[in-house]
């Protein structure tokens, strides 16, 4: 995919991981900025 292919070419791989939280169904890791990312429980978007 292009669009993902223009967005990693841009990521500077030099910077130190310097922490990482883990809880049931986040993950944050901590570099020069800060990223948070999702895992949801498979039920969680029926609606």
């Amino acid at each position: 995919m292009k669009v993902l292919d223009d967005l990693i070419s841009t990521l500077d791989f030099n910077a130190p991981v310097r922490d990482i939280r883990q809880g049931v169904f986040h993950t944050g890791v901590l570099t020069r900025y800060c990223g948070l990312a999702a895992t949801l429980p498979r039920d969680a978007l029926k609606q």
